[in-house]
């Protein structure tokens, strides 16, 4: 049975530190003492690469390079001051994974033509759910809010119920199929019992065989059916895909998506998002930075 979902977002993993490498690197350029506090171990790699530049760590207050008079103190503000001058490269350094759940393949087709941020920042890694191998049970879906009233909320439920009947039918048909069950009386009425006969049979035959009917059967499947994707990127992306794909001119389950993953970025790397406002815009929010695509 069909049913309306909501999209999901997982933060499912994120770069971790080594901490025994960190002190060995600390001590080997010769500020042992040197101590990052960061609220993520993401932001104190961040800040820790970005320092290895300039070589602007200090040693007791001695500087290591004796070219530059000021150290900025604290992960905040060297972060802040990594954005303001937009030496976004440093960021790419830090990168996140994610599971996005309950997304149409509309939303996927168009997250893959539209590779925001692809170009400067390094494309996104991406794993999505295959229909060629995994067999469907219900087609569930998400109605974005122009259609959310009665009328057109039971159009959606009807196309949805006809497209999962059709899918599963086709599915007992392949099962009478490689039977060598006759199939003539069968596509003329279809009785439940007839029906789990069928996908009984189904379930019986070799794995290549369901994948050859579950790829070909995929095809009468909608646009609009739920599905999963694993996304990861590097942060410095992850900024430029927010700021662009929550836009109020964006498609709204991509806008819906993205705000999500713009509440997770903000939790969990404060000072590496801590330049971004938001605005609500038809119950979504838009996330807004002067520090665009650094």
């Amino acid at each position: 049975m069909s049913n309306i979902i909501e999209p999901e977002v997982y933060c499912i993993g994120e770069t971790r530190k080594n901490e025994d490498e960190i002190k060995r690197y600390l001590q080997d350029i010769g500020a042992p003492n040197w101590a990052v506090n960061a609220p993520s171990e993401v932001e104190e790699i961040i800040e820790i690469e970005g320092r290895l530049c300039y070589l602007s760590f200090s040693n007791d207050g001695t500087f290591l390079n004796s070219n530059i008079s000021k150290v900025r103190e604290g992960n905040d503000i060297y972060i802040k001051n990594i954005v303001d001058s937009k030496h976004g490269s440093v960021i790419e350094h830090g990168y996140a994974n994610f599971i996005l759940r309950n997304i149409s393949r509309v939303f996927t087709h168009e997250l893959a033509r539209n590779d925001t941020g692809a170009t400067l920042t390094g494309r996104p890694a991406i794993s999505q759910e295959s229909l060629r191998f995994v067999r469907l049970d219900n087609l569930n879906y998400w109605i974005p809010s122009c259609f959310k009233f009665k009328e057109a909320e039971f159009l959606f439920e009807e196309a949805f119920l006809h497209c999962e009947d059709s899918y599963q039918e086709l599915i007992m048909l392949a099962g009478f199929k490689e039977n060598n069950i006759d199939l003539l009386p069968i596509s003329k009425i279809f009785y439940p019992n007839v029906l789990k006969e069928g996908i009984d049979l189904f379930n019986k035959l070799p794995f290549n065989k369901k994948k050859e009917y579950t790829s070909a059967a995929r095809r009468i499947i909608p646009m609009g059916i739920a599905t999963s994707m694993g996304w990861s990127c590097n942060l410095r992306a992850l900024r430029n895909i927010i700021e662009t794909r929550t836009e109020s001119h964006a498609e709204e389950e991509i806008r819906l998506v993205f705000s999500k993953l713009g509440d997770i970025a903000i939790k969990r790397w404060p000072n590496l998002f801590s330049d971004y406002t938001t605005e609500e815009i038809n119950g979504i929010k838009w996330f807004k930075t002067e520090n665009k695509k650094i």
